[in-house]
């Protein structure tokens, strides 16, 4: 599981699915093509401790960069997982992603966030810490994160009656925020790998709800990313000097987009 905070109560969250998060996950090889074969392998099932399958697939995300989208799948159990996970470097500099969600549109807006990344909604005072890489929606990461705060909810009701009673109410807050009662509000993307992104959908343009700042990392966030510059000790969690205007963000995307293989 994962912890969640919610108004400074670490809470246990089940690292589960709901059907329609699943199958939005399931068939991200059919949604997305590549010019690359997948590579199929044999492995342990950690559900029933059986053979299963990994698929493993090397492919594009438009106007993003290369990413290797794993799925597991056992014939035994019936358990799936999938995942995606950063096909190239750790980019030099992480970066933050705040998104204004104003419209019942923007609640499917894609999100593609490695293992790295953390998700907040100030509005809420609730971030969801770093998991396993996925591609997502702004509704399907609420979702998903609903169904955790649900998971073992009678059994934390016998043993701690005030911690689930929180917990319901905040349920129902952030399924109002799902249903749009509360627009608008924010999600707050942090990725010290820089391996994430929000779908912008008028690109070349910009989107005006949609702001990237990249950012140095601290000692901490490189020891963490597996690594560690004796430059960046110095450094803050700070801005970068200069930073990229939305216009330039996206003509980037845009450039480096061309060769890649698009949503079918």
């Amino acid at each position: 599981g994962i912890n969640a905070e919610y108004m400074g109560i670490s809470i246990n969250l089940k690292d589960m699915e709901t059907e329609k998060v699943q199958s939005a996950q399931t068939n991200l090889f059919e949604e997305l093509s590549s010019q690359n074969e997948p590579m199929v392998i044999d492995s342990l099932c950690v559900n029933c401790f059986e053979q299963g399958k990994t698929t493993l697939l090397l492919t594009f995300i438009p106007f993003f960069r290369e990413v290797i989208l794993v799925s597991f799948e056992c014939e035994k159990c019936g358990f799936k997982n999938s995942e995606i996970q950063s096909g190239g470097r750790i980019q030099d500099k992480g970066i933050e992603i705040t998104f204004k969600v104003t419209k019942q549109e923007d609640l499917s807006r894609d999100v593609a966030k490695s293992e790295y990344a953390t998700i907040t909604i100030p509005e809420l005072g609730f971030e969801i810490p770093a998991k396993k890489g996925q591609i997502n929606t702004v509704e399907g990461l609420l979702v998903e994160a609903i169904d955790g705060l649900n998971f073992d909810q009678e059994k934390r009701k016998i043993e701690h009656p005030e911690v689930a009673e929180q917990i319901d109410g905040f349920v129902v807050k952030l399924q109002e925020f799902v249903e749009g009662k509360h627009y608008p509000f924010t999600v707050v993307l942090n990725d010290p790998s820089g391996n994430s992104t929000i779908k912008n959908p008028y690109i070349p343009k910009s989107d005006p709800n949609l702001h990237f700042k990249q950012y140095l990392r601290t000692v901490e966030q490189a020891q963490w990313l597996g690594f560690y510059q004796a430059q960046e000790e110095t450094q803050t969690q700070q801005p970068s000097e200069q930073q990229p205007t939305e216009e330039q963000h996206a003509q980037e995307e845009h450039t480096e987009a061309v060769s890649y293989t698009h949503l079918r």
